[in-house]
């Protein structure tokens, strides 16, 4: 039986995919961070409500942020 991907779940693997992740949150449909740097859920609830979009990048000589949502989750 294969595990469920819980949030936490999902953090970590997104951590071992690359190591230019810095940091990471999963959001529920309202923007309460479920998982990962809680500090990032209002900005990138934020984000993702401006863009309206089911995905967004940002890129700023800084770094950049990925984000992406469905009906249920969010990801940035």
């Amino acid at each position: 039986m294969t595990p469920r991907l819980t949030p936490e779940l999902a953090i970590a693997y997104l951590h071992e995919l690359s190591v230019d992740v810095r940091a990471a949150v999963v959001l529920d449909a309202d923007g309460r961070a479920l998982a990962g740097d809680t500090a990032l859920a209002p900005p990138a609830h934020e984000l993702l409500e401006i863009a309206a979009a089911p995905a967004v990048e940002v890129a700023t000589d800084r770094g950049a942020v990925f984000a992406v949502r469905s009906a249920r989750h969010a990801l940035a």
